[in-house]
């Protein structure tokens, strides 16, 4: 019992180790500042090591990881750490974390992956638990953003409303609302900025061009003015883009069925007589033959009743990948109603922006 330490001994121990823990708290707390947290997510990654061998999908990653290093680096950012196909970058301020995400939409390499961003502002402590780590930021703004970044889609930057408060030129920004973050006490409002600068003149260039082809000509077809792209909202890179409503556009109606536009072109003289009728709003339905897919669309061909003497019998129809379930459900022969646009006509009427109105299973006796 000689070695037994006595009750004073004890309590001077517990007072050593309060002063300690005392010590630390100081320092925790004076290692906080103010940072810039983002996270920059690569999103069709799991998809893509399904799809091809591991050497592709692991140079796809690599090639992407150092171009956002690269960028981050011209931008004065630090990386934390990699989690996954996720980076995690902090900077200094701001403008530096703006110039960084400038950076990302104008480059070209970026344009062909699939990532998303998140971005949170907040008093960070930096400390670490080994002495051969580098020191890491903790905190809430850390938490906080993680959350966030688990609202953005592919194509966004997401960022939350105290990043927002300090920008120089918050209007790049839109608000989408409010939100409830897990762990979070109070809702956080949370603001919006596009990945791709040009994705909406991307997502309307096939329909402009086709409204606005010849508009020399004096028509109803053909209005007064250009059609802008601002009147548009951007979507995916693809040949297929979904159904406009007609508030957003006043597209002109055709009033021919498929068969009498085919008579009228044959029987017309005009050598530019296809051109005259892309642009054209169409309700018309045909007969299901057959639909291919791939990544980007789905292409349907459709019959179009009529003599076997018409100019032309078949239509194909663009459709957004998210409408197979649709189209996966139609059988040869069923009759298939739609309305959608003009883009092209050759051999065949090609139909973009469609919307599946009806469709009505082929009768067998």
């Amino acid at each position: 019992m000689s070695e037994t330490k006595n009750i004073d001994e004890l309590v001077a121990l517990l007072r050593s180790k309060r002063a300690e823990l005392a010590a630390l708290g100081k320092e925790i707390q004076a290692s906080a500042s103010e940072t810039v947290v983002a996270f920059v997510d690569l999103s069709n990654s799991t998809a893509i090591k399904n799809e091809v061998a591991p050497q592709e999908w692991i140079g796809y990653l690599q090639e992407f990881l150092e171009l956002i290093v690269r960028l981050m680096k011209v931008s004065e950012g630090v990386v934390v750490k990699r989690i996954g196909d996720e980076l995690m970058l902090t900077f200094k301020t701001a403008a530096m974390c703006e110039n960084f995400l400038d950076m990302i939409i104008q480059e070209p390499l970026l344009s062909t992956y699939e990532f998303k961003v998140a971005v949170d502002f907040g008093a960070a402590f930096h400390f670490k638990f080994s002495k051969h780590l580098e020191s890491d930021p903790y905190g809430q703004v850390v938490d906080r953003c993680a959350r966030i970044a688990k609202l953005a889609s592919a194509g966004s930057i997401v960022v939350s409303r105290f990043y927002h408060d300090i920008l120089d030129q918050p209007s790049k920004y839109v608000e989408v609302g409010e939100f409830r973050l897990k762990g979070i006490p109070t809702p956080v409002q949370i603001f919006l900025r596009p990945l791709q600068s040009d994705a909406s003149d991307e997502y309307i260039k096939p329909l402009i061009d086709a409204l606005n082809k010849g508009s020399e000509i004096k028509s109803y077809h053909f209005t007064y003015k250009k059609f802008p792209t601002h009147y548009f909202r951007e979507l995916p890179k693809s040949e297929a883009r979904p159904f406009l409503l007609r508030e957003l556009l006043n597209a002109p109606h055709l009033p021919m069925s498929a068969q009498e536009l085919s008579i009228a072109l044959t029987e017309s003289r005009d050598q530019d007589k296809e051109s005259q009728y892309i642009g054209y709003l169409v309700e018309w339905d045909g007969e299901f033959e057959s639909f291919k897919r791939s990544a980007e669309e789905i292409t349907v061909k459709l019959k179009i009743a009529g003599s076997s003497g018409l100019f032309i019998n078949t239509c194909r129809l663009y459709l957004v990948p998210d409408m197979l379930e649709i189209v996966g459900r139609i059988k040869v022969g069923d009759k298939v109603k739609f309305r959608g646009i003009i883009t092209r006509i050759f051999l065949s009427y090609t139909i973009n922006y469609v919307q599946i109105l009806s469709v009505t299973p082929h009768q067998t006796n």
